[in-house]
């Protein structure tokens, strides 16, 4: 039913291949959407793009303090399988998490360290990496006007608590255990920020039908998921909005 195919860049290659198609997958970055858009498909056939997406999660943080610890360990077990497993380069990985609540502060530190107990023994950051993360720290204490403060829990774990949310919010992406924090009184702050390259809301203590409604009542055009923290990385036939199964499907109605 299929052939796959690896080649070098090869422009005339893949304009042959588009002419072919009935259907065209194209999966990277937006610079390499844009350069593969320039080659026409046939009349009748489709794009899927998936692109560059921005993810982020929400705690309430007055959960997370009522937590016992064993049940504490198996949350952070969990935000760590979202996020360090694959260095926060997945597109449904966290990197801004919204602690929503009452006593934020006092849940965050409780969870950090929790997060940093458990990585410490299991996550091995590359030295370059480290660097790089040290990097955009700096960077960001230079640049940034809107941060509160900063916190390293070892070399594990980076947060740069934010004053407020902005509109390209998106643009601030962490890697290797980096994130970017914010203190929610209401979802409704929140709304402003979101745009179309947000992919997915991880959750954790929120009633998920409390999150339905703020992505219906708000009208957003971004947030394509909405899952527990521990399934940011499941994979369904239902991906970035498209419903995969029937987009790539031809239906012959016959009555």
């Amino acid at each position: 039913m299929i052939s796959i195919i690896r080649y070098q860049d090869n422009d005339s290659l893949t304009k042959h291949l588009s002419s072919l198609c009935n259907a065209r997958i194209i999966w990277g970055g937006d610079n390499s959407i844009r350069n593969i858009r320039k080659f026409s498909l046939s009349e009748r056939a489709i794009d899927i793009t998936f692109a560059d997406r921005y993810s982020f999660c929400i705690i309430n943080s007055s959960k997370i303090l009522n937590l016992k610890i064993d049940e504490l360990n198996r949350l952070v077990e969990k935000f760590y399988n979202d996020t360090y497993l694959v260095d926060q380069n997945a597109c449904s990985s966290p990197h801004l998490i919204v602690w929503h609540g009452k006593q934020q502060t006092k849940a965050r530190i409780k969870f950090w360290k929790c997060l940093y107990n458990f990585a410490i023994n299991k996550y091995n950051c590359p030295e370059s990496a480290s660097i790089d993360k040290f990097t955009q720290l700096c960077k960001n204490i230079l640049d940034l006007k809107n941060i509160k403060s900063e916190e390293r829990f070892g070399g594990i774990i980076f947060t740069v608590l934010l004053n407020k949310l902005d509109k390209n919010l998106h643009h601030l992406r962490g890697k290797w255990g980096f994130f970017y924090e914010y203190f929610s009184k209401n979802l409704d702050e929140i709304k402003n920020s979101v745009n179309s390259k947000y992919q997915t809301l991880t959750y954790f203590g929120i009633n998920k039908k409390i999150l339905k409604d703020f992505v219906i009542t708000n009208n957003l055009n971004g947030i394509d998921r909405i899952v527990p923290i521990g399934q940011g990385l499941d994979i369904s036939l239902y991906w970035d909005g498209y419903d995969i199964n029937k987009t790539l499907s031809r239906i012959v109605d016959i009555r």
